[in-house]
């Protein structure tokens, strides 16, 4: 299954079972970046997408882990990938996490992306929740962030370098380069 099929149709069977798909259509909302030194405050259109990996995990991991079948999806780079159900599950949460991005506190990720870390509640058990996006200006005041992966990471990952969503926003926004802290 091609994901932009599954996308375009807002579901998915795996094992007999349906999933909704609808939390991860592309949505636009208006999001207000406050008034902060000399720059006033802005109002932006946000455009929000969501990459296939929010619900899928790589074939050859999930190899590694001795799973030998799955529900195979072909990723919009055209890489066999598996549906998770708990990636699934934890995806239902990702159009609040990122609607509320301007208050989010951001980390820089390795590969020119950020991450936003929230605490979630997967199955009566409290875990941090790595949510990897990437953000750009798709014209004036319109702003889009591609959500590119989520999911809770195996190891914990060190995050350091810190910056606040509203700080995001504003200087894509404005063109200026997002430099991380020394």
């Amino acid at each position: 299954m091609q994901w932009d099929y599954i996308k375009e149709d807002l579901k998915i069977e795996v094992d007999a079972v349906n999933y909704d798909l609808e939390h991860l259509k592309t949505s636009v909302d208006t999001v207000t970046i406050p008034a902060k030194g000399r720059y006033p405050e802005v109002k932006l259109t946000l455009v929000l997408k969501y990459s296939s990996h929010c619900v899928t995990e790589g074939k050859q991991w999930l190899l590694r882990k001795g799973v030998t079948a799955c529900s195979s999806i072909i990723d919009e780079g055209g890489q066999e990938r598996c549906f998770s159900k708990e990636r699934y599950k934890l995806s239902l949460s990702l159009p609040v996490i990122m609607k509320d991005i301007v208050e989010k506190q951001c980390y820089f990720g390795k590969h020119r992306n950020f991450i936003v870390v929230e605490q979630l509640d997967n199955f009566g058990q409290i875990q941090k929740y790595h949510v990897f996006f990437n953000i750009r200006k798709k014209g004036k005041g319109r702003i889009e962030i591609y959500v590119e992966s989520a999911y809770v990471p195996v190891h914990s990952m060190k995050l350091h370098k810190k910056v606040k969503g509203f700080v995001l926003l504003g200087k894509t926004y404005r063109g200026e380069k997002i430099k991380a802290p020394k």
